[in-house]
């Protein structure tokens, strides 16, 4: 019988239990759940529309006062300055991630030195030269190459640029940058060109500025010269090479008697660099290695060439070569003259400066 009664205790305080978890249950559905979380309120809208976003743009712009705030700063002449060189974008279009990039990153450094007291110098320009803006203006005017004028891509670049400009300004002020843009500077302005004359005036008079001969890369597609920071080569591009036979005019006595009766002379030369060859003036040799004079029966001819390449021609080529004499390249060889008026230098008088 005692066993009995604690047996039905325990199934009541069983279902006690149930309908406690039920009703807890019941309450806890009816309240979200974010009630119960401590975040912060705000009243800025999750989403805005383009209008109501210019519009709180422009209203940011000046509530902050970006454009009082460098006058305001830089009128304290007593504080030591911070100047910043603008390195500045070119004129050809639209605002981009590398301009945001560019400008905040400066406008960081700017403001950093700012809380230092210091007065900061900022004046922000624009590059109106140069291939770029060029390219830019004759895709959009031009649709063939006739009817391309000199004159009249200037002046379409510079109207072209100075739109830009001022795109470009109004975003970069909307952005709140610290800087001088009532006085920014722009390279194709008669001020700025004729200060550009005054330093290279003064670089020439000091001799850092001089002329001489240099190579220089040259665009085929745009029709303009390159600098070599503006190349870029393809890592997997596999240069096309040609062995090229150059007829000896002529050569001295002692290798003449060695040619077999009736054949040619010819310097044989190796190039990854087929198309240098019309403007090609001199063959180089090593004043340090040995030369020889290879004839060859199928061809009928004979060949001058360094002795140690014997074999790697006679596999590239798949021709049968026979010696007929060898020499130091500084005995003879300096006196071969090639045809039309090519001759034969060593790569050691070669002005590697140039």
């Amino acid at each position: 019988m005692m066993i009995y009664s604690v047996k039905k205790v325990l199934l009541r305080e069983r279902l006690l239990n149930f309908t406690r978890i039920k009703l807890l249950c019941r309450q806890q559905s009816s309240t979200s759940y974010k009630d119960s979380l401590l975040l912060p309120q705000t009243k800025f809208p999750h989403k805005v529309n383009t209008k109501n976003r210019r519009e709180r743009d422009r209203s940011i712009e000046v509530d902050a006062k970006f454009e009082e705030l460098y006058e305001k700063q830089k009128a304290k002449h007593e504080q030591k300055e911070f100047i910043l060189h603008d390195g500045p974008p070119y004129a050809n279009g639209d605002v981009h991630i590398g301009h945001a990039v560019n400008k905040i990153l400066k406008d960081i450094t700017v403001r950093s030195e700012l809380v230092k007291n210091k007065r900061i110098i900022f004046t922000p320009g624009w590059d109106c030269h140069g291939l770029p803006i060029e390219l830019k203006v004759l895709k959009e005017n031009y649709k063939s190459e006739a009817s391309i004028s000199e004159i009249d891509i200037r002046q379409k670049a510079f109207s072209f640029s100075q739109k830009i400009i001022e795109k470009q300004k109004a975003s970069f002020m909307k952005w709140g940058i610290l800087a001088d843009w009532s006085n920014s500077y722009i390279t194709c302005k008669p001020h700025y060109v004729i200060q550009q004359l005054h330093i290279f005036q003064d670089l020439y008079e000091k001799g850092i500025i001089f002329q001489d001969h240099k190579p220089v890369f040259w665009s085929p597609d745009n029709r303009t010269s390159l600098a070599e920071a503006e190349l870029e080569y393809n890592s997997s591009h596999i240069s096309p090479s040609l062995f090229v036979k150059l007829s000896v005019k002529k050569c001295p006595d002692v290798i003449k008697a060695h040619l077999s009766p009736g054949s040619n002379l010819s310097v044989l030369i190796w190039t990854t660099t087929p198309w240098s060859l019309p403007a090609n003036q001199a063959v180089c040799y090593a004043p340090n290695q040995k030369y020889c004079v290879a004839f060859c029966s199928s061809k009928k001819e004979c060949y001058l060439i360094a002795q140690e390449m014997l074999p790697f021609l006679e596999k590239s080529l798949k021709l049968e070569l026979n010696v007929t004499t060898a020499f130091e390249a500084m005995n003879f060889i300096q006196l071969f003259v090639l045809c039309e008026g090519m001759s034969i230098s060593s790569a050691h008088n070669v002005d590697k400066s140039n």
